[in-house]
């Protein structure tokens, strides 16, 4: 028998994240996943951004998570001898005078100054359309494929990765903890990501799911050295390349691209710069969002021992080193959980 303190059920972001922090404590970990690689976490945008939305609306706990994104992605730059990490900034076309109004008056704001600045009109990069033009910084730029292949090579060394589709019926509970197959583990925790809704003991949980769809393309011309922002963000990766997204379906589950988003995509980017462009890669995810919009964390009301980590939609990577270890604090130490991410607002009477 293998004999763990942990055994997490999914690889993604969250996942590895986790997994990575709890090694980190010298516990020992074993990780569950099939490793399909067509993960919400492969096809995300790789940016954290302070400011979102059209009317400039601080993120959620940005002022706690972003210094600890910055460490912890620092971090893994230094350990895994990849630039994983830079700092930009964020180039938002202005597409009406409300927006315009909305972004003077933010910046105003002592809450929001340090993250709002005016924007030259003339640039470089051959940018059209808008009213007016407003730059976001920090921007937190991660290169997320190359940090997904890092965290696999680290977790098959450090932990015990089982490349498998994880059976929830063959899982056994008992008085000290849980077995698995050859696997014996004082605590469980579920990362799964969308496959959530395929897990019996949360499967009862208020997540909804989003698709997004997004494109990589080729544009010599563009030259542009920080995101763009025009209804869809335009996500420099370096050697010409760009990834234009993404979308948003909540009705469509099927991971598979569709000419419809494409031509959505293709669309908004002639309209936000006039230069010519290939289109070489059409990329797919599954989003996991909880109903009010805040991740979901802690132990089930039935179950000792047995956690889950999951509905960080869009902000994964903002959210999942900061809530790892909020989680991972609450585990080992029996910390408090934020009432707004705490299981048990959706358990109460």
């Amino acid at each position: 028998m293998c004999q763990a303190d942990y055994l997490i059920v999914g690889q993604g972001l969250v996942g590895s994240i986790l997994a990575y922090k709890l090694s980190q404590q010298n516990k020992r970990v074993v990780i569950v996943d099939k490793g399909s690689g067509n993960t919400a976490s492969r096809q995300a945008s790789g940016l954290i951004n302070p400011i979102t939305g059209r009317r400039f609306v601080k993120t959620w706990l940005i002022e706690e998570l972003l210094p600890k994104a910055r460490s912890f992605y620092k971090e893994l730059s230094i350990r895994f001898n990849h630039s994983l990490y830079k700092e930009t900034s964020l180039l938002k076309i202005l597409h009406t005078n409300e927006q315009v109004n909305d972004f003077h008056i933010r910046r105003a704001s002592e809450a929001y100054a340090k993250y709002l600045f005016e924007y030259p009109d003339e640039t470089p990069a051959p940018i059209q359309g808008g009213f007016g033009r407003a730059k976001i910084e920090p921007l937190l730029q991660i290169d997320i494929n190359l940090m997904m292949d890092d965290f696999y090579a680290y977790l098959k060394k450090n932990v015990n990765l089982q490349e498998s589709e994880f059976e929830h019926l063959a899982l056994k509970e008992f008085e000290d903890g849980y077995v698995y197959h050859e696997i014996t583990a004082k605590k469980v925790v579920f990362a799964e990501g969308y496959k959530m809704r395929f897990n019996p003991y949360f499967n009862s949980l208020p997540i909804q799911f989003s698709k997004g769809e997004a494109l990589i393309i080729e544009c010599p011309n563009l030259n542009l050295d920080c995101v763009l922002n025009s209804k869809i963000n335009i996500n420099p990766l370096g050697e010409d390349r760009y990834c234009i997204g993404s979308t948003y379906d909540w009705n469509d589950m099927v991971q598979k691209p569709t000419s419809e988003k494409k031509k959505y995509l293709v669309d908004a980017l002639t309209a936000a710069i006039d230069a010519p462009f290939r289109v070489v890669a059409h990329k797919v995810g599954i989003r996991p969002t909880i109903v009010d919009r805040k991740p979901i964390l802690g132990e089930h009301p039935n179950h000792k021992n047995m956690f889950v980590l999951n509905g960080m939609g869009t902000k994964g990577l903002s959210l999942a080193p900061y809530f790892a270890d909020h989680l991972i604090a609450h585990m080992e130490n029996g910390a408090p959980l934020l009432d707004e991410v705490n299981i048990e607002r959706f358990y109460e009477a």
